[in-house]
């Protein structure tokens, strides 16, 4: 299986994990058919159930981008693989774009909803040096900027 797409990515981390579709699904907070959907790459997963899929020890780094840390890379005791990639921040910047569309009722593909949140994340991470406030801050911005340029209806 070819690992180029969030849903065989799932399906990795899915197996890895030991769990069916559906227990998976519990994990997220979704159905076995949302479940299927995200696996098929028909629909991409919201940050809640990211969340939900990170606390059952999926790692998001590997789901969302295709890396993972190397597993001989010193980390805290206890820590999970998600610890290499800020999966809060991560998961906030999905949630702000996915907040700013709504708000402008505007629409954007679920897989430019993935490609805007990687790319929103690094490039916010490399611009405020680790400033969360000054992270958020971008990201809130930048997602209503992308909000404006995807709505529905556009004014005048």
């Amino acid at each position: 299986m070819q690992l180029n797409s969030l849903g065989s990515r799932l399906v990795t981390e899915r197996k890895r994990l030991g769990l069916n579709q559906t227990d998976f699904a519990d994990k997220g907070g979704v159905k076995k058919g949302s479940q299927i959907n995200y696996e098929k790459d028909q629909r991409n997963p919201d940050s809640n159930y990211l969340a939900g899929i990170a606390a059952a020890g999926a790692d998001i780094s590997f789901i969302i981008t295709g890396q993972s840390a190397p597993e001989d890379e010193p980390r805290p005791s206890g820590e999970s693989p998600n610890a290499v990639l800020n999966v809060d921040l991560l998961l906030q910047c999905l949630q702000l774009l996915e907040e700013a569309l709504s708000e402008a009722g505007a629409t954007l593909e679920p897989r430019g909803q993935r490609v805007w949140t990687e790319g929103m994340y690094h490039v916010g991470m490399d611009e405020v040096s680790g400033n969360e406030v000054d992270f958020i801050s971008l990201v809130r911005h930048m997602a209503r900027v992308t909000a404006r340029m995807h709505k529905k209806n556009p004014e005048g």
